[in-house]
């Protein structure tokens, strides 16, 4: 499909289901290969489609205003939605464990490699890497855990209201 032409229906839920197959595919090849910033980017986008989705598809937001609210923003507004912790194996409050991990995990990944003020010693490669491999690792974990937490979420409202959801599952 060219990629000027948008999908509808069934086509994009299959196009959507598609492109998460080739991300989820890629993020194993690039831990392997250390490609962690990589991984950090792809986590991001994993987990902001699956709060927007969320917001839009289960919460009734207007998806248009939701598309407009950067990372950071999109994770408070899914505190002022979810304020109870949401628990899962790996964590026990899925929100918070998610925007700490923005704050620090991601964005020491993503801005802080090459910082330093001019006449400063920039951190050891060593540190970097291994700081961005931690980050990444947890992003996968995050990115999973959201992922069961969506799933049971599509669960409740499709047993409770009989109203189909779009598949959460994105593997």
């Amino acid at each position: 499909m060219p990629r000027n032409v948008k999908p509808k229906g069934e086509d994009r839920d299959e196009a959507k289901y598609q492109a998460y197959r080739q991300y989820w595919g890629q993020l194993p090849k690039h831990m392997a290969t250390g490609a962690y910033v990589q991984v950090i980017a792809m986590v991001e986008h994993i987990i902001m489609d699956r709060l927007w989705s969320y917001m839009v598809n289960v919460r009734s937001l207007n998806g248009e205003e939701v598309s407009k609210l950067d990372f950071g923003k999109l994770i408070k507004k899914w505190k002022e939605l979810d304020t109870d912790p949401i628990k899962d194996r790996d964590f026990e409050h899925l929100q918070d464990a998610v925007d700490n991990w923005r704050k620090h995990g991601r964005n020491v990944g993503i801005h802080d490699g090459l910082k330093s003020l001019p006449g400063d010693m920039l951190k050891p490669f060593s540190v970097t890497k291994d700081e961005n491999r931690k980050a990444a690792e947890e992003a996968v974990m995050l990115a999973h855990a959201l992922r069961r937490w969506l799933d049971r979420v599509k669960y409740s409202v499709e047993k409770k209201e009989g109203k189909t959801l779009p598949n959460s599952r994105f593997k």
